[in-house]
């Protein structure tokens, strides 16, 4: 399992939400609430290349002392008023990427070490193509012990 590189399990890759760096926090709130099992956004700048992740985690704690102050709902109207940041702001910047060629154990350990939940894999420009997340991993696993039982 810890040599089966991403190309080999692809069918996995689940479509990654991407939002642009300078789109505003509201655009990144709908991204989440849209898909309320969404745990990352990917940022890329204009030319589309990744330059960071969002997670779910830090954004709620990033609104958080503003509705701690407020008894008011959190709409897009009153988020753009209490505070308009960008997404390249929330953004972490990071290293943490996959290839192709990258290996599942390169996956989880990045993920484990860097207390990621998923993390995108980048074509040969730096454009995302895909992300693996923890389940993504779990199906491979599945889908090899299943073929190693049936030789």
């Amino acid at each position: 399992m810890h040599k089966t590189r991403i190309k080999e399990v692809a069918e996995f890759l689940i479509p990654p939400a991407v939002v642009e760096e300078g789109e505003p926090i509201v655009l990144v709130m709908d991204c989440f609430l849209k898909k309320p099992e969404r745990r990352v956004i990917f940022v890329v700048d204009t030319a589309e290349k990744f330059i960071g992740t969002i997670k779910l985690s830090d954004f709620v704690l990033h609104l958080w002392p503003y509705a701690a102050d407020t008894e008011e709902v959190l709409t897009p109207e009153i988020l753009n008023i209490i505070k308009a940041t960008t997404a390249g702001e929330l953004a972490s910047y990071s290293n943490f990427y996959l290839k192709l060629d990258s290996t599942l154990e390169e996956a989880i350990t990045l993920m484990r070490g860097n207390y990621l939940d998923a993390l995108p894999v980048l074509d040969e420009e730096g454009k995302i193509i895909g992300e693996v997340n923890y389940y993504n991993v779990l199906k491979a696993y599945i889908r090899k012990k299943m073929a190693e039982e049936t030789l």
